[in-house]
Parts: structure tokens; sequence; C-alpha cells
């Protein structure tokens, strides 16, 4: 509901400048840029499977031995950037420019990328989990064909949903019968 300077802007007013923060992103440039001059000290992931997918994608379609794939997919999750990006060089048939591209986006992206160490720290290194709670919370409700949404009547809608989908609805209804 709204750009993303809006939403930053929002955002920044709900959390305590002394929580530990850690943000799992899709790699999107805007977030970067917010987190790097908003949240210096947190810790940013890239998302795994975001990760895992720029390079499934470029080598789509590419004769490679059978677990050549999972072998990269347990490189990323080691950590071993620099032996993924040298296999990645070894490819015969992958053009130059698809083999730069996904070279700099890991080189870019690579202090978003220690899966290793973020999984000895017991941190999470997908955002499926939230996408799908977005997807099942709001998504679901809120654009259901015909669906019209004021600002103010989506916001109000999406708290009765958050409190539906929570087990609060009860509180909810309290709240309507001691007002009635």
């Amino acid at each position: 509901m709204g750009a993303h300077h809006e939403f930053c802007k929002r955002f920044e007013g709900l959390l305590p400048a002394f929580l530990s923060i850690i943000f799992i992103t899709d790699g999107a440039e805007w977030i970067k840029q917010w987190m790097d001059r908003s949240y210096p000290k947190a810790v940013q992931i890239l998302d795994f499977y975001h990760a895992f997918q720029h390079l499934a994608q470029s080598v789509y379609g590419l004769i490679l031995p059978a677990d050549w794939l999972l072998t990269q997919k347990k490189l990323l999750l080691e950590s071993k950037l620099d032996t993924l990006i040298e296999n990645v060089k070894a490819l015969k048939y992958l053009s130059e420019e698809k083999q730069e591209k996904l070279i700099n986006y890991y080189e870019h992206n690579r202090y978003r990328m220690d899966y290793a160490a973020y999984r000895q720290a017991g941190y999470c290194i997908v955002s499926g989990a939230i996408e799908t709670a977005h997807k099942t919370l709001i998504q679901e409700r809120m654009k259901r064909s015909g669906q019209i949404w004021s600002p103010k009547g989506a916001q109000e809608l999406l708290k009765l949903r958050v409190a539906f989908k929570s087990n609060h609805f009860q509180k909810v209804t309290d709240t309507i019968c001691k007002a009635a």
C-alpha cells in the first residue's frame, strides 16, 4: 500500500534501535540501500532460493552432469562461493554475458550469502514462510474478484484478518460485545 519509500518510513518507526535485526530479502537493490542506510548493523541475508534460482535459470537448457546443480546448491549452503564461481567459469556453453551477469550477481551479494554461518547461528536463510503468510493472510482475502479497497478499509480488514489467522479473534468479539 504505497511506494517503497513510504513503507520504509513507516517500518522504521516500528523497530526499536536497540534490537539485533536480521533481514532476509529477495535481493532488490532498493531494499539493500535502505537497510545499509537505516540499519547498518543489521544482518542481511539474501534468500537462499533466490540466490540458487539465479544459477538454475542461467544454466537452464545446458547439458550438464546430472548432479551439477545439486553440487552447486551444496556449495552455496556451505558458503563456498569461490568454488561455485570457478565452476560457473568452467562451463563451456554458458554465454559470456550470462556468465558475467551471474558472477557479478554473486560478487555483489557475497556479504549476504554466508549461509553456513547463518545456519550455524540458527538464522533462517529463506523467505518462503513469510511469502506464504503474505499470500494466505493478505492476498487471498484482498485480491478476490471485484474487490476494491480504500486504504483505510484495507488496513481495517487486514487487522481483522491478522487477528483471525493468529487465533486472537475472540479479543475482537470481546471488544465489540463490551462496546455494545
